[in-house]
């Protein structure tokens, strides 16, 4: 089901509004995406500029965890292939090594 305020069928076919739809599913997938993978399901503040520091932290992060978990994929897949279950980089020890050793890079 869908519901819009665009009550014009001349204008606005149901045709477009699957369409409108479709492109919008994306951003919907991102906002998911964010929620959990950067675990911003609750904030710090209450203020929108706490928010937008949260946010842009935890993509700052997400920038630095990416190659560290890129450069461990090759050891998983190699892992993977002599197991029966698929393994999958902790994101754990990715984050504990940017804190543990990335000041140190700065």
């Amino acid at each position: 089901m869908l519901i819009t305020n665009l009550y014009d069928t001349s204008l606005y076919t149901t045709e477009d509004l699957k369409e409108v739809y479709h492109l919008r599913w994306s951003i919907e997938t991102f906002y998911g995406y964010v929620k959990e993978e950067l675990q911003m399901g609750q904030f710090i503040g209450i203020r929108s500029i706490c928010i937008e520091q949260d946010f842009a932290t935890n993509l700052f992060l997400l920038n630095l965890q990416s190659p560290i978990e890129k450069q461990t994929e090759p050891y998983v897949e190699a892992v993977n292939r002599k197991r029966k279950l698929t393994y999958k980089v902790n994101k754990n020890v990715s984050w504990r090594r940017i804190f543990t050793t990335g000041s140190n890079r700065f």
